[in-house]
């Protein structure tokens, strides 16, 4: 619908990332699937902060984002968390991504993007490991820690 058929995967993500620049007003977005999780992707963190509040604004973005559970330094679900986080992930080995809006307990509302990566260990991930490489799941479950207490230090110094 935007110029013709497009030659290749790599052509029509070339051509959702103009678009994505031109609807959300990014300035350093360049994707190489429709995932957006390829390893040559890239977009900044600011920019895809602009994106989700153009986003929302649209009434484009609710049904994308899901609610995600604030824990404690256990791990286990807090039921009563004074914050509450609506995001979407994307998770790769040595890769974690959250990008959404948060709630503090007075009320205060951002949108915010986390990226993570370890870039020699997803590199290091030989063919035969690629499902599971060893220490994946643990970094990404320090990741996911870390994105929680951001989270929660931002809560407590916007949302008060």
């Amino acid at each position: 619908r935007r110029g013709g058929p497009p030659t290749s995967l790599r052509a029509s993500a070339a051509q959702m990332s103009r678009w994505a620049a031109r609807r959300f007003d990014m300035k350093q977005v360049s994707l190489v699937d429709h995932s957006g999780l390829g390893d040559a992707s890239r977009v900044t963190a600011d920019d895809l902060v602009t994106a989700l509040i153009e986003a929302r604004r649209q009434g484009a973005l609710r049904p994308l984002l899901k609610a995600i559970p604030i824990r404690d330094a256990n791990g286990r679900v807090l039921r009563n968390a004074p914050i509450k986080v609506d995001a979407k992930t994307g998770t790769l080995n040595f890769v974690s991504g959250l990008g959404g809006f948060m709630t503090a307990a007075d009320g205060t509302e951002l949108a915010f993007a986390i990226f993570a990566a370890d870039r020699s260990a997803r590199a290091r991930i030989s063919r035969a490991e690629r499902e599971v490489p060893p220490g994946a799941r643990a970094w990404n479950g320090r990741a996911r820690a870390f994105q929680q207490k951001l989270i929660a230090r931002w809560g407590t110094v916007y949302g008060s």
